[in-house]
């Protein structure tokens, strides 16, 4: 149970709970643009390469299986680090943690850019997972100790709005650096720019609010949280233990998230190959339909944090059964739009974009209100670490399947994901909804 009274301490009247709440809500607003503005930067680091798909394979005689092997061999590091450096994020600083993963991205794009054999490339885009993994978990402990549990979701929607803002982004510049320069351009200026984006955080950003000399947000917000008050009596072995080890919840969200991304990476890393060749788009309009997925996904994402925080009162689930399915009927929609109806082509994109972002917000949302926030980052990251396993399949099982059988054979496995993913949802869902049963009759 949770009571909050947010005039706490202005209610005091005293000098100094008045400078706390004026620090504290300086903070809130500079921590999270930071944040939002940063991680676009981590996306633009890792999308540049599905603008290139095609002119590597041109570039160096290879086939969609090759491409599909980096990326899969990308999103696998990037999981297990993911994981790895979710546990160390924990217990280290997130203003200097988020900043050495941007720098390492950075320098990694540069590298890319003046290599010379695929092997190479396949290497530079391994050490580009491994730093980009670094950017969610500092991003998440932020979120999750300077915002209460009611409004995580809508923050979380704002800084996930930074993933798409720098999909988009990326898909708009590169699609014109590669037309205008050639591909190595496209690894080369964003390593450039995130270098710089390195060194704003590194000034930007602090860790807790404790670390500036500020209450918990809980304190600050006068809520009485008791789960929250119990974890503070246990030791983190036992709250792994407890909350992630023994935590059936968490590990069917993982699976969920496993068969979501491999729905989601699927399209995001295939869509503007598969907009030319099945449907005849041209380099610049594929790259412009894509964009419109990342851009609509914005509102779709702020949309879902808002329904899920105000008009569902934390349920997370509920919004990700239902997107699933409908994601699922779009993406079999879109197999089957003629060649020429290119504004019904860019209309199901949009859609899709709308759709795609709430699971992908909720599960981190879900899996920090699930386990403890002593070990959100580590719950996310064992999420994430799932969801990427899903990315690794998506990689070179798609390019396979679209390479020896046709894009409906590979759109057949994207479609089952969707449709697997709704499916653990709603597990979710039912196992949630008997264990808070089960509690209210034990009491």
């Amino acid at each position: 149970m949770q009571q909050e009274n947010k005039n706490v301490l202005i209610l005091s009247g005293t000098d100094e709970a008045f400078f706390i709440n004026k620090k504290y809500k300086y903070w809130r607003k500079r921590i999270l643009a930071s944040i939002i503005i940063g991680y676009a930067m981590f996306y633009f680091l890792r999308q540049n390469f599905s603008v290139v798909t095609v002119a590597l394979q041109d570039f160096f005689n290879i086939s969609k299986t090759e491409i599909g092997a980096i990326l899969t061999l990308h999103a696998t590091v990037y999981g297990i680090g993911k994981g790895i450096w979710s546990i160390v994020s924990d217990k280290s600083n997130a203003r200097l943690f988020m900043p050495i993963g941007l720098l390492g991205a950075s320098l990694a794009n540069i590298i890319t850019s003046f290599s010379d054999n695929i092997t190479m490339i396949g290497i530079c885009w391994a050490i580009n997972g491994c730093f980009l993994s670094m950017g969610a978990a500092p991003c998440i402990k932020l979120i999750t100790y300077w915002f209460t549990k009611n409004e995580r979701a809508t923050k979380w929607a704002l800084w996930n709005a930074s993933q798409q803002i720098g999909a988009a982004s990326t898909v708009l510049i590169c699609s014109h650096l590669l037309t205008r320069y050639g591909w190595r351009t496209v690894f080369l200026l964003p390593g450039i720019l995130g270098i710089f984006m390195a060194i704003f955080l590194l000034f930007r950003l602090r860790d807790t609010p404790k670390s500036i000399g500020l209450p918990t947000i809980e304190d600050f917000k006068g809520i009485d949280d008791v789960t929250l008050k119990i974890d503070e009596t246990l030791s983190m072995k036992e709250i792994i233990f407890k909350k992630l080890i023994k935590n059936k919840i968490l590990w069917l969200l993982c699976l969920a998230n496993l068969f979501f991304y491999l729905f989601r990476m699927g399209i995001l890393n295939w869509a503007p190959t598969f907009l030319m060749e099945f449907k005849g788009s041209s380099q610049k309009l594929a790259g412009f339909q894509t964009s419109l997925m990342d851009i609509s996904s914005v509102c779709g994402g702020i949309f879902a944090g808002y329904i899920s925080d105000k008009v569902l009162h934390g349920k997370r689930t509920p919004l990700c059964i239902l997107s699933m399915l409908l994601l699922a009927s779009m993406m079999f929609i879109l197999l089957y739009i003629p060649q020429e109806n290119k504004f019904l082509q860019s209309l199901v994109m949009s859609i899709i974009g709308v759709l795609i972002t709430a699971p992908q917000i909720l599960v981190g949302v879900a899996a920090t209100d699930f386990s403890s926030k002593k070990i959100a980052g580590t719950a996310n990251g064992l999420t994430g670490s799932f969801g990427y396993l899903g990315a690794s399949i998506a990689g070179i099982a798609i390019g396979t399947l679209a390479e020896g059988y046709g894009w409906h054979s590979a759109f057949g496995l994207i479609i089952s994901s969707a449709l697997i993913s709704a499916l653990l949802f709603f597990v979710i869902f039912l196992t949630n909804k008997w264990s808070s049963r089960k509690n209210l009759l034990n009491k």
